[in-house]
């Protein structure tokens, strides 16, 4: 179904009363309110509750729910990736069902520093961060920025003086050298 807007939403599988948008948002199918999202788990999640009959609530993960939504029930040995590793960013198009093991590997930095693991648990998530900060630097205040991109002010300063470009270089060689065994 598409709204007067131009944007798709589906049913989510198990739950006949929600659907979930192509751009991440959820639903009640019966008032076509939007769900409020709340942060969960150790990496800030946004989830919503969702009402299954006789006052029961159960949280939810909106990633999972807009996956199921776009692409039908998810495996149980399976997991959903943000590929920018933007959590929030829950867009059908950013998501991807991936193992375990896959989805651990793709959180740390490509070369496997364990500098990097221990010092950006999720390192491929600082990239992007530090790739939108570039992004944003000129346009808006320090501060702004900050507060857009749900970052510290010091990490936007940091950016700004230049100090994680030898890092973030250092990924976007390691992952242009990993695209090229790729294509052998």
């Amino acid at each position: 179904m598409i709204d007067e807007q131009g944007i798709e939403w589906r049913d989510i599988p198990g739950w006949a009363n929600y659907q979930a948008s192509e751009e991440g948002k959820v639903r009640n199918r019966t008032t076509g309110r939007i769900m409020k999202q709340h942060k969960s788990g150790s990496m800030d999640y946004p989830a919503i509750r969702l009402s299954y009959g006789g006052g029961r609530n159960k949280i939810q993960r909106v990633h999972r729910l807009v996956w199921s939504a776009f692409n039908g029930e998810i495996p149980e040995d399976m997991e959903i990736d943000h590929l920018d590793s933007v959590v929030d960013n829950n867009h059908k198009d950013n998501l991807d069902c991936v193992t375990p093991k896959e989805n651990r590997l793709r959180q740390y930095h490509p070369s496997g520093d364990d500098h990097a693991q221990r010092k950006g648990r999720f390192a491929r998530k600082r990239i992007s961060r530090v790739a939108k900060v570039k992004e944003l630097l000129g346009l808006l205040s320090n501060r702004a920025i900050a507060r857009a991109l749900k970052v510290s002010h010091n990490l936007v300063s940091r950016i700004q003086r230049g100090e994680l470009d030898e890092w973030e270089s250092k990924s976007d060689k390691l992952s242009t050298e990993d695209k090229g065994q790729d294509e052998r």
